[in-house]
């Protein structure tokens, strides 16, 4: 059994980064059978997947074939093609150099549950989707999940309210923990988003591109909150075209905690007046 395995998401040929325990795994599969990623498992490789709902659940298709299918491993964690734990935020054309190790992760969750992106602030108010009528429609998808989790864990109804009067949270879906405790909380997670798709098409509610993937950021910090995990937090670097100005300013900003703020403006900016 090996000690750890950190699946990379990635839905075109990319780089990967990271040491012999990072693998690629190429999502929504399905959807694309002419994409070939070097070196990447399918998200449908086995019988039981939803790669081709890779459409409304994002990377979540990779968290469920690593649920349902990996089983030879201590801890497992997730990643994207183009966001990694790293050590230091830090404009760099080297990022295996700020890259946390697998190893190192590993001897991370001996002192803790589980390792999430360090908390970014969020965009807009944070009481917005239940207090802010005006600015959110009745029918928000984040409140529409509250049936399938009263269903099924009103217990964790409280903490999912007040999940939404936090001023940060750890965005992207990027964990790392026990595959006891992932598989916890994927049972948690799939019983509740699969809940909350057929209530909604049985009442004619569409699920818009990437709903699921953003709701469930919400629950994976509601799920940690309500479980008292310890936690270690690693900021979360953005590899891309680092000659490209744009993602220049969106780092710098990133590594000092402004990009939920100013990064929208810096793209509009470099989009209408410095890309040739």
């Amino acid at each position: 059994m090996d000690s750890i395995k950190i699946y990379v998401a990635a839905h075109k040929p990319t780089i990967k980064y990271g040491d012999k325990h990072f693998r690629l795994i190429h999502v929504g599969a399905a959807l694309h059978p002419n994409v070939e990623i070097s070196g990447a498992v399918k998200d449908n490789s086995s019988t039981d997947n939803i790669s081709a709902k890779n459409g409304i659940y994002c990377e979540l298709t990779a968290l469920y074939y690593m649920w349902k299918s990996v089983h030879d491993v201590a801890n497992i964690g997730l990643c994207h093609y183009r966001r990694y734990f790293v050590t230091k935020s830090k404009l760099t054309k080297h990022p295996e150099k700020i890259i946390v190790p697998a190893k190192k992760l590993a001897e991370d969750l001996t002192q803790c549950d589980i390792i999430l992106g360090k908390p970014g602030r969020k965009g807009g108010p944070t009481n917005g989707f239940f207090t802010n009528p005006l600015d959110v429609p009745e029918f928000c998808v984040y409140r529409n999940i509250l049936p399938s989790l009263n269903t099924l864990y009103p217990e964790y109804v409280d903490t999912y309210y007040q999940e939404f009067f936090q001023p940060t949270m750890s965005y992207c879906n990027m964990m790392v923990c026990s595959k006891t405790l992932f598989d916890e909380y994927c049972e948690f997670l799939f019983s509740v988003l699969f809940d909350a798709e057929k209530r909604w098409k049985e009442s004619g509610i569409d699920v818009a591109p990437r709903e699921m993937g953003y709701i469930s950021e919400y629950l994976l910090n509601t799920w940690v909150r309500c479980h008292h995990l310890k936690t270690k937090y690693y900021p979360i670097g953005l590899f891309e075209d680092t000659t490209r100005i744009g993602f220049k300013v969106h780092y710098a900003l990133q590594s000092i905690g402004l990009n939920s703020i100013l990064g929208p403006l810096a793209d509009k900016f470099y989009q209408r007046f410095l890309k040739k």
